[in-house]
């Protein structure tokens, strides 16, 4: 897995060094649809000491909130408020262990669209594949139950934070004039070990720590570096053009009718200058 990220590094950073994205002629042509509404939602997945096998994955809900602001014709930015939940049960030999999580991730991330923009907003392309890379931090609520054959039932709460770095790739499709939906995956570094009330040196608050973290078949100890997790999500993208419409300023002492009439004559007296110009 840290291979795979790094490798991820290395191309979302080359991507970015090998685009002109400091050219104006093409980023006047995106001034319009710049802010973005982002609503949306899908499952959670967790990944750490209480996983052993893929087949333990319980995937849970997942709500967002966001906005996205388009820098240039293949760069972003957005800002993701995330709320979900994190899961596991009974999947570590000799022990009977669960745990759930209530967890809120705010983050910031940058977003690079594979195609470019090269044309206004509303002539985008059908498809866009993207790759994003973030900074953020997740907020967790944990409380497990454990039990096992040499002692009682015991339930444990831990509460914190921890800095995260979302990874991942995803597909814009365009379903309307200023909508779009994406379909996206994503991974979760974190920086803790505590999200699932399994780490190092926790044995003085919880008695089954010993049989938790022992070695299994293949010698391996079941005590990760850290408690991560993975996205998969459907978000619908909202970019008007405007989102208030600026209210027409009123000249006083004139009606409504007669201001319309004052706008047409104008243009009547513009249309004849030009003609006059023109012969």
């Amino acid at each position: 897995m840290k291979k795979s990220i790094n490798i991820f590094f290395i191309l979302f950073a080359a991507l970015a060094l090998g685009t002109n994205y400091t050219a104006y002629s093409q980023s006047a042509r995106i001034n319009k649809n710049r802010i973005g509404v982002i609503v949306g939602g899908g499952v959670a997945v967790y990944k750490g000491d209480l996983i052993s096998r893929v087949q333990d994955f319980t995937p849970q809900g997942n709500f967002l909130l966001g906005l996205s602001y388009r820098c240039n014709g293949n760069f972003s930015l957005r800002s993701e408020l995330n709320l979900f939940q994190l899961n596991s049960h009974k999947s570590i030999k000799n022990s009977d262990a669960s745990f759930k999580s209530n967890n809120a991730e705010l983050a910031v991330s940058v977003v690079y669209d594979i195609f470019r923009l090269s044309k206004s907003y509303i002539h985008r392309a059908e498809y866009t594949p993207y790759l994003f890379l973030g900074v953020g931090v997740t907020g967790f609520s944990s409380q497990s139950n454990q039990q096992t054959a040499n002692t009682e039932n015991m339930v444990q709460s831990t509460m914190g934070c921890t800095p995260v770095i979302p990874i991942g790739f995803g597909i814009r499709v365009k379903a309307a004039k200023y909508l779009d939906v994406n379909i996206e995956a994503g991974y979760r570094k974190t920086f803790t070990d505590k999200m699932d009330n399994v780490w190092p040196g926790a044995g003085e608050k919880n008695l089954s720590f010993q049989e938790l973290t022992s070695q299994g078949g293949d010698g391996t100890p079941r005590v990760s570096n850290t408690d991560n997790y993975f996205f998969t999500q459907v978000k619908l993208v909202y970019s008007p053009t405007k989102f208030f419409k600026k209210k027409k300023q009123k000249i006083k002492g004139f009606s409504t009718e007669q201001l319309k009439k004052i706008k047409s004559t104008s243009i009547e007296i513009a249309k004849s200058k030009k003609l006059k110009v023109s012969r």
